[in-house]
């Protein structure tokens, strides 16, 4: 038996609600009751935002059947399985190996003639795949032309680089400064890369047309009448402005790479002393920063031997406090953001203090390769990532392996998932412990989480009681709170990415993939797959994204738990999202009584649109109902649909 790990919207929840009440019960103040209700009963009810299958990124680590064994070595077999296979769980000993899901063609129904497209063209813009049939391509990088629709995608062959391997799939037309397949842009399509432009180049004059100003609206439409279209704002980074204040005004889209500022000459303390590393590095996002060891491992803020610090304004700064021999060797800081990575090392020499001889330099290899781990069975897949839980053969350490690829997903995309984790330690936040690359795949080591998902985990009772639910919520508050202070947001709460660990009753949050550092520069999240957690800010696509929109999910979160139901949930994407942004709910009384006031206060208080008037994490903290939360025996048989409603809607995408 597989289970399906839910990521697509799919409409019952809100039909269970309107079926439960004979009128609306309560309503938001903030909900608009001129808000267009679309019910067309042709619409597909398959949730998807593009016209190719979506399926969730989340690839949960999470250990239901321990008892199988394989001796086969882990990475040898890789190749062997798709990673685009919607994402699963396995709860039998036996699973198929030999399904693979093809890659998709392109139609030659809905494609432009390959006689009427150019041989190559090159990327003006870097692009990170979203959907399962596209391709991740850097800004500058040549690709070869296949085929294009009528929604202005491409189908594009990468070459192999030193990063990726080579790859075929859809791109956006506006990576490669194309606006629709039957007018192309001559100067940006060549068979061969063109020589560097000159200042009298003529040929190079319709460049300034191309910039991301131009492509002030990207519009996500589906391939048949049987699916909505959703229209959401370009994050694309506008045009530079001129002046000092355009560019302070402009802070909104203005993004790029990370810029690391490290003096790297040698460093030499004596046994016992104090080493002191720092630096200073800009980028938007705000980018995140690991610390590597000599000896492979990432270094983490201890309180005790390890101290680091992130300043607001870039000052980025390592202790460690009396250090010993084997400290010595080659530091390696990294700062990676979505736009980018990049690492600066510094050579450190230890000396004792009775013995000033020069100490020799050993420059470390990763202590961990793919190789000496041993897979015991899968735990999840996705379209773009495996999850496997493994053996390290020399240790015995059981970890979770998550396997991502490079084809959708870019090394710097990877690493910066890595990077934000790594770099924070808490009780309900998952551990990662390495990060390992091979030809095919970043590679993330975590911790193996003993209970699985918190949502399926409550489900095999047939009651929960409102204490429990206050408590894994006070722990879930617990951890965002935290995650703020480090000025991290999630942005990705959902049920699929709550684990808990049964051995301690603790809940832990997981799936950093995006998860950004926010920083005094404003950022607008590019929103893909499922939007029924999703805030409003994040369903509009122009609004910069605030701590607080993870609050929202929180509240979708807990008012799902109380109920069963999902608040916005409707028949079809377009209504859902209005829904969302028309603030458009309600509480049903028979899944509402009065002993959930202090919930339901709690919830109205986080239910509103302007993202900086909902409560921080540290202030639902101190809501009563976390105090006064009771033994209300709350049936789980709305959870166990809302469960199989969207596991069901997953198998049929």
């Amino acid at each position: 038996m597989s289970l399906f790990i839910p990521n697509l919207i799919t409409p019952t929840s809100r039909n269970q609600i309107k079926k439960s009440m004979s009128d609306r019960s309560t309503k938001s103040p903030e909900s608009l009751s001129t808000s267009p209700k679309l019910a067309n009963p042709l619409i597909s009810s398959s949730r998807t935002l593009s016209n190719s299958d979506t399926s969730s990124s989340s690839s949960t680590p999470t250990a239901e059947n321990t008892n199988k064994k394989s001796s086969f070595n882990l990475f040898d077999s890789i190749l062997q399985r798709s990673v685009t296979k919607p994402l699963t769980i396995n709860t039998s000993t036996h699973h198929d190996i030999t399904q693979q899901k093809k890659f998709p063609t392109p139609s030659l129904s809905s494609s432009i003639s390959n006689t009427q497209l150019p041989e190559q063209a090159r990327c003006l813009h870097s692009y990170n795949a979203i959907k399962e049939d596209e391709i991740c391509v850097h800004k500058g990088e040549y690709v070869q032309i296949v085929a294009a629709n009528q929604d202005n995608r491409w189908f594009v062959h990468r070459d192999a680089n030193r990063t990726s391997p080579a790859a075929e799939g859809w791109i956006p037309g506006f990576v490669l400064g194309l606006k629709n397949p039957n007018s192309t842009i001559h100067h940006n399509l060549s068979p061969s890369p063109p020589p560097p432009p000159t200042s009298s180049s003529s040929q190079q004059q319709p460049t300034s047309s191309l910039s991301a100003n131009s492509l002030h609206r990207l519009t996500t439409t589906t391939s048949t009448t049987h699916h909505p279209t959703i229209t959401y704002e370009s994050t694309l980074p506008p045009k530079p402005q001129t002046s000092t204040c355009d560019k302070r005004l402009s802070g909104v889209l203005r993004y790029c790479g990370p810029e690391l500022n490290i003096s790297v000459h040698e460093r030499n303390i004596f046994l016992g002393q104090s080493l002191i590393l720092q630096g200073h590095v800009i980028g938007n996002p705000r980018p995140a920063i690991v610390w590597q060891h000599p000896h492979g491992h990432t270094l983490v803020d201890d309180d005790t031997t390890i101290h680091t610090h992130y300043g607001d304004d870039g000052t980025i700064y390592l202790q460690i406090r009396c250090v010993s021999m084997q400290d010595a060797g080659i530091y390696e800081c990294i700062a990676t953001s979505p736009q980018g990575t990049i690492s600066q090392q510094i050579p450190v020499q230890v000396k004792d203090s009775n013995d000033h001889h020069k100490l020799e330099q050993v420059r470390w290899s990763p202590r961990y390769r793919p190789n000496e781990y041993r897979e015991v069975n899968e735990i999840a897949r996705g379209r773009h990532s495996i999850v496997r839980q493994c053996i390290h053969i020399s240790t015995g350490d059981v970890c979770a392996v998550k396997l991502i690829s490079k084809k959708l997903i870019s090394h710097e995309r990877a690493l910066h998932e890595y990077a934000l984790v790594s770099s924070i330690r808490h009780d309900s936040i998952i551990r990662v412990f390495h990060f390992i690359e091979t030809n095919s795949f970043s590679i993330i080591i975590s911790e193996l989480i003993s209970g699985g998902r918190l949502f399926d985990y409550l489900c095999l009772q047939s009651i929960i009681i409102e204490h429990n639910i206050a408590k894994y919520m006070r722990q879930l508050l617990d951890g965002l709170n935290y995650l703020h202070n480090c000025k991290i947001v999630h942005l990705d709460i959902q049920p699929e990415n709550l684990l808990i660990n049964i051995e301690y009753d603790q809940i832990k949050l997981c799936d950093f993939g995006d998860s950004i550092r926010l920083s005094n520069m404003k950022y607008i999240h590019r929103m893909s797959g499922n939007i029924e957690f999703a805030a409003p800010e994040l369903i509009n696509g122009n609004i910069p994204v605030h701590y607080k929109t993870d609050i929202w999910s929180f509240g979708v979160i807990l008012y799902t738990l109380l109920s069963g139901l999902s608040p916005f949930l409707d028949e079809t994407d377009e209504q859902t999202c209005a829904n969302i942004i028309n603030i458009d709910y309600n509480f049903p009384e028979s899944q509402f009584p009065y002993a959930f006031q202090s919930a339901k206060e709690l919830i109205q208080t986080i239910f509103v649109r302007e993202p900086s008037n909902r409560p921080s994490a540290s202030e639902c903290l101190m809501n009563e109902w976390f105090h006064h939360a009771g033994q209300y025996q709350i049936s789980t048989t709305n959870l166990n649909n809302f469960i199989e409603r969207r596991k069901i809607l997953s198998e049929k995408s």
